[in-house]
């Protein structure tokens, strides 16, 4: 990418608080996040709960308890995927994304998670409009989620929606009666 067009992706994230990077991955490496997916996908058709480990001690992979079984896997999240793959790993380490997040912040970034949220057809995820900032602590706000969309998204599969500007604006407890519940509100 050119000088100009990373400025230009500057701009937008620092006026919008998001931005949306095309072929961030190269059709090489989507390939090979689809298919270390989908065999760890096959392999929860084994599991009836939550199951494997990361090396801070978290089940590694999330299955939805209403909806998951052999014949219809209901994925919801696979915590640290670079500990166990090494594709994912690699990918995380070289990508347009990752050169367009050290333009923005400049070269000193700190990689703090990874993670692969799904929504597979007829799990019934669900998630409710948030906001990622109060999910951990922080000490400043020059931080980002990048995002890595393995499949086409349309409005039928649930689709990732954003507020621009908001990043600018009252930071939402995700708690509520003393119950954290994800979201803005209920």
């Amino acid at each position: 990418m050119s000088e100009e067009i990373f400025n230009n992706y500057s701009v937008e994230f620092k006026r919008s608080g998001f931005v949306m990077l095309e072929n961030a991955l190269t059709e090489k490496q989507l390939f090979a996040m689809r298919n270390q997916l989908d065999i760890w996908i096959d392999e929860s058709r084994g599991h009836k709960t939550n199951f494997g480990v990361t090396l801070d001690g978290r089940p590694r992979f999330d299955l939805e308890p209403s909806s998951h079984s052999a014949n219809s896997p209901a994925i919801r999240r696979i915590s640290s995927p670079i500990e166990i793959s090494d594709e994912y790993l690699e990918i995380t380490r070289n990508n347009r994304a990752l050169d367009l997040v050290a333009h923005i912040f400049g070269p000193n970034i700190k990689l703090v998670n990874t993670k692969v949220n799904l929504k597979l057809p007829g799990s019934g995820t669900m998630v409710k409009y948030h906001q990622d900032f109060p999910f951990e602590p922080h000490s400043n706000d020059d931080l980002m989620t990048t995002l890595y969309f393995l499949d086409d998204v349309t409005l039928e599969n649930g689709p990732l929606e954003v507020v621009p500007g908001t990043h600018k604006k009252e930071i939402h407890s995700l708690w509520h009666d003393g119950v954290f519940t994800g979201s803005v509100s209920e």
